[in-house]
């Protein structure tokens, strides 16, 4: 007998068409800071191509003059990209311990993903303060609309500029940036979690 079907997000059906359907998003389990002196640029998710990695990789040969990219995870691209792109670090798959690291020395998360439901990896970056450089998709447009955030189009036509203008940013407007992305998600995404499942999970004594 199934009693309760839990979501992580409310979006995955048009309707609620039972009580026995709970929303409870995801939340990070990060504890790192992003760096506003730094101009390097990570991604971290599984190196597929439906998540755009390739995309992502050939796109960025224009600004590795300026920044480095940190790709981690794994995946079927993951050789094939490591290969093809010696001037990106690729780290293949880390623990949340060896992540911190990572985003303790870069500003950006970047996603060039244009199907995505609620992004744990977004949420998470968001959490550290990185600033989000993701895809003008319905699930996302939160960035452009609650925080004034440029998007990339999902043809990813204004990619140069986007990603131009953020690595040109002064370290201070980055830093007031890093603070409103984090604000954001201890109001939006965090500390409600642990409440959320304990509520979910009281004995009802009956089934919906």
């Amino acid at each position: 007998y199934c009693y309760r079907v839990i979501l992580v997000n409310s979006d995955i059906f048009s309707a609620q068409a039972s009580k026995a359907f709970h929303i409870i998003e995801n939340e990070s389990s990060l504890d790192s800071h992003s760096s506003p002196t730094s101009k390097d640029v990570l991604y971290f998710g599984r190196l597929e191509k439906s998540k755009g990695v390739d995309l992502l990789c050939a796109y960025w040969q224009k600004h590795a003059h300026l920044a480095s990219l940190h790709i981690v995870g794994d995946g079927s691209l993951h050789k094939a990209l490591k290969e093809q792109y010696p001037n990106i670090q690729f780290y293949g798959a880390l623990n949340h311990q060896q992540l911190n690291k990572v985003i303790n020395n870069v500003a950006f998360y970047i996603s060039c993903s244009n199907r995505e439901g609620k992004s744990l990896a977004l949420m998470e970056a968001m959490s550290t303060g990185l600033i989000p450089i993701v895809c003008d998709i319905q699930s996302q447009r939160f960035l452009y609309q609650d925080l004034d955030l440029p998007l990339l189009h999902e043809d990813l036509s204004n990619f140069d500029s986007v990603v131009s203008t953020w690595l040109n940013q002064k370290d201070e407007a980055k830093k007031i940036t890093m603070q409103k992305v984090k604000n954001y998600s201890k109001t939006h995404f965090q500390g409600n979690w642990a409440n959320q499942w304990r509520e979910v999970l009281k004995p009802t004594g009956k089934p919906f």
